[in-house]
């Protein structure tokens, strides 16, 4: 039995694994249902979303298996995580590497494998999504594909999970510098409340107490006379009337507190006013004395939440009970393209114009928060149509905002821009099958296109060619000609090639300066010579590297599938020795395998 050996990076792909602070956690509806649907596509009795640590294989989650975890030294997927690569083993029974293997020879009995590496943005190998079965049995391309893209869907929701983890500890900690808030409010030496425009209260800090005896939770809910006495109530009551009626009121009083002692204060009744609307009124009581210092408080308080939420990398909107736009921070402006001044009271689903990456339109979510329903917990990506016209790719999520009677008072979204980690990803996965020098498949894809081009010409009974090309004395060229001047070289032969086969063809570096072309559908043996021999003539011909003319020679091998084999690596195998024959005999040679 052949023991996967651990990755050379294996410390740091340990450390990405913590953290998705994912082991030993428990089952979830998410994971269940994409290993049950992916066994009914696959009509396999067992799927696994396997997790690998230290010295174990741990299942997140299992359809067909009762075992949590199994020792990592005898797991398939450990060869999946070394490999980073898929791993289909069609019959373990006659394998060398796990014919002996006890999950082989003993429960759950594998015989057939299929695994699929769960990798991080950072290209780390958590584990796999891998399915098994009693059986002997063959994928198709298009089964290894669906398998491919489930394990996807299996790593987008671990980095979901991760990214809910992550947003749980910011709003606990927006929760904490809440309560920070509410604190400093509290040992502010002056009555702060709100008051609805029926005058019955909504907030009151301690310094009311401290005045009528009466606690905040207790006041909420009361009338402003029965909290400050019918006497005081009719002095104030014709600057409440002009608050009410939206214009700021400024007066001083004198008072006594609960304890009979006077007080000379100063009072300013301010309307909360929404599209010209009152709902209510700030109420601010202070000490002539002071003044100044609770001023000071006051300002620095709105300063921090300023400051706050111009500081933070995510994008706030707030919305009203009605939908309509309340207040954007910063980052906020700058993603949707609506300035502050412009986005409030404007309808939040315009402002924050949001579409499924499927096309829908996100709307109706943005209706449900503002009606009591949104989710924070619950992240959705979507487009964002911005005020230009131009779209961004976003994470956002909802949270509802409920007044004390538990009506729904409106709506926060925080959002981010993902576009760059959307981007990020396509280019990383064409970084993973592309050569970044010229653009042409790697080995990798080279690889895969074999393994189709096997079967579909083993199906349609066609023959196809591999052609291994060498560029001689490249060693030499580029110690004459400068290493930028050789990979200008190494493009243009690229070029060429690419330019010289047919689009159903396929070209490939292989290695520094080393081309594998696969010639789909020839005739035979004696028309996939003379495609390569028009190759080379075209190859021949001296390279134009900046003002220079480089002199080019080229060595080529050539197999046939399935006159030479039909076994994908052989065929490459045989086209490489048939090459290295070609160099022997000199510049620009073909040598045909077996000929």
């Amino acid at each position: 039995m052949l023991h996967a050996s651990k990755p050379a990076d294996e410390q740091a792909r340990l450390d990405a694994l913590r953290q998705y602070q994912i082991l030993d956690t428990a089952a979830e509806a998410e994971f269940d249902a994409l290993t049950e649907i992916t066994a009914r596509i696959l009509q396999v009795p067992i799927v696994l979303v396997s997790i690998v640590d230290a010295d174990r294989q741990w299942f997140k989650a299992r359809f067909g298996l009762e075992v949590t975890e199994t020792p990592r030294n005898i797991s398939f997927c450990g060869h999946v995580v070394l490999a980073k690569q898929t791993l289909i083993v069609p019959d373990a029974r006659v394998d060398p590497r796990f014919v002996d293997n006890p999950l082989v020879t003993g429960a759950p009995h594998v015989c057939f494998y299929a695994g699929v590496p769960l990798q991080t943005p950072e290209g780390f190998p958590l584990g796999t999504l891998c399915a098994v079965d009693h059986k002997p049995r063959e994928l198709s391309a298009e089964q290894v594909g669906l398998l491919e893209r489930l394990a996807r869907q299996a790593m987008a929701l671990l980095t979901l999970r991760r990214r809910t983890l992550e947003y749980r500890y910011a709003d606990e900690e927006r929760q904490r510098l809440t309560q920070e808030i509410v604190t400093v409010l509290d040992h502010i030496p002056a009555m702060v409340g709100y008051w609805d425009k029926d005058l019955r209260n909504r907030h009151a800090n301690k310094t009311y107490f401290d005045w009528f005896g009466i606690r905040p939770a207790a006041m909420r809910g009361m009338h402003i006379r029965d909290v400050i006495g019918e006497e005081l109530y009719a002095l104030n009551l014709p600057y409440l009337q002009a608050a009410l009626r939206g214009e700021e009121q400024a007066f001083d009083r004198e008072a006594i507190d609960r304890d009979g002692n006077l007080h000379y204060s100063r009072a300013t009744y301010v309307p909360d006013l929404v599209d010209g609307a009152v709902r209510g009124l700030f109420v601010l009581v202070t000490d002539i004395t002071e003044r100044r210092r609770i001023e000071n408080a006051l300002f620095a308080e709105k300063e921090t939440a300023r400051i706050t939420l111009g500081a933070i990398t995510e994008a706030v909107l707030t919305a009203d009970a009605a939908g309509q736009v309340v207040y954007l921070n910063p980052v906020a402006e700058k993603m949707t393209g609506w300035s502050q001044s412009a986005a409030r009271g404007q309808p939040l689903v315009a402002v924050l114009a949001l579409r499924a990456f499927s096309g829908q339109s996100d709307a109706d979510q943005l209706r449900e928060a503002v009606a009591g329903q949104g989710d924070a917990a619950q992240k959705r990506a979507a487009w964002l149509l911005r005020r230009d016209g131009s779209q961004l790719a976003v994470e956002y999520a909802l949270s509802s905002l409920h007044g004390p009677d538990g009506k729904s008072l409106g709506a926060v979204v925080v959002a981010h821009d993902v576009s760059e980690a959307r981007a990020l990803a396509i280019r990383m996965a064409r970084l993973a099958h592309h050569d970044p020098l010229t653009g042409l498949p790697n080995r990798l894809l080279l690889h895969d296109r074999l393994e189709q081009a096997v079967e579909d010409a083993r199906r349609a009974k066609t023959r196809f060619a591999v052609v291994f090309i060498d560029l001689d004395e490249f060693k030499d060229l580029s110690a004459r000609i400068g290493e930028e001047a050789a990979d200008e070289a190494v493009r243009t032969v690229a070029q060429r090639l690419r330019a010289s086969v047919r689009g159903s063809d396929t070209t490939a570096r292989f290695g520094g300066d080393e081309f594998v072309v696969l010639l789909s559908d020839v005739a035979d043996k004696v028309a996939a010579v003379e495609q390569a021999a028009k190759l080379l003539d075209v190859m021949r011909e001296p390279l134009r590297v900046g003002t220079l003319s480089v002199p080019a020679s080229f060595s080529i091998g050539l197999s046939v599938f399935p006159d030479d084999d039909t076994d994908a690596d052989t065929l490459l195998g045989y086209a490489e020795a048939a090459m290295l024959d070609a160099k022997r005999a000199g510049r620009n040679c073909l040598r045909v395998h077996g000929g």
